[in-house]
This record gives C-alpha cells, structure tokens and sequence, in this order.
C-alpha cells in the first residue's frame, strides 16, 4: 500500500498511524543502538568496511507496464 505525502500527514494528523509515537519518543540513543546491534538483517559496519566500499551510480531505468494488452 502506498499514500502520498498529503494522506500521510492527514493520516498522523488524525491519529490514524499504526506508530506509537509515544514509545518512538521514548527510546534512548542508547535503545536505538542496542536495537540496530541486535538486528540480524543490517550487521555493524567499520571504517575498514567504507575504506573498501565502492560508490555505484545507478544508470537510467526503463519504465515498463505489466498490463494486459
């Protein structure tokens, strides 16, 4: 599902978020950093990880249609 940014911003103006703003704003710099250590799917990167890494410049992308003809 997506929305434009309008219906986002009449969606939290309204409360109407599934986020729980409340406990969002609670958490520590240390919580976040206890949380993304504990992610399985994003490991910690080092400076020897950037030293290493190579910048990629995405070429132009096609627009296609899935629909039927």
């Amino acid at each position: 599902m997506t929305y434009s940014l309008e219906e986002l911003k009449q969606l939290q103006a309204t409360g109407k978020t599934r986020i729980d703003w409340k406990r969002v704003d609670a958490l520590t710099d240390a919580d976040i950093e206890a949380a993304a250590q504990s992610d399985p799917d994003a490991p910690p990167t080092d400076r020897a990880f950037w030293r290493e890494a190579v910048p990629v410049v995405p070429g132009e992308t096609e627009r296609i249609s899935l629909e039927n003809p």
